[in-house]
């Protein structure tokens, strides 16, 4: 079944060396469930630029991956306790990047899903910032 949602996304970042930020989102994207896992596909745009990005979001308990394409593009992928690599592909060239992901927590209730994340992310195998993203589905 697939149909459409709200994408809510909190993240808040703590960069080694004393900065933090945060972002929010909200945008609308279609869910489905496919072999066990979640699947969310949604557009992030910035108005001020005129780009827009393709995300989508697949989990199950066991693991997330962010998959973005547009002028920058990566694919993420945590799972608990371990450590993954990935390649950010941006205008300017690429960056290695590791994510240590210290937690994934999924909730499910009858319309909606919360996922939880907290990760560490490297750049040449050093610690750059510590991170927590929430990303909250509902049904319309």
């Amino acid at each position: 079944m697939t149909k459409e949602v709200l994408v809510a996304i909190k993240g808040m970042q703590d960069m080694h060396g004393g900065d933090s930020d945060s972002v929010e989102l909200v945008s609308h994207g279609v869910y489905s469930l496919s072999d066990g896992f979640h699947l969310v596909e949604y557009e992030e745009i910035d108005e001020e630029a005129q780009i827009i990005t393709n995300v989508q979001i697949k989990a199950n308990e066991e693991q997330v991956e962010i998959i973005r394409q547009g002028p920058a593009n990566v694919n993420m992928v945590f799972v608990e306790q371990q450590k993954t690599t990935s390649c950010y592909k941006t205008p300017y060239g690429d960056l290695d990047i590791g994510i240590n992901t210290n937690k994934i927590n999924i909730m499910e209730a009858e319309e909606k899903i919360e996922m939880e994340l907290s990760y560490v992310l490297d750049m040449n195998g050093k610690p750059v910032s510590e991170n927590a993203v929430t990303i909250r589905i509902e049904a319309k």
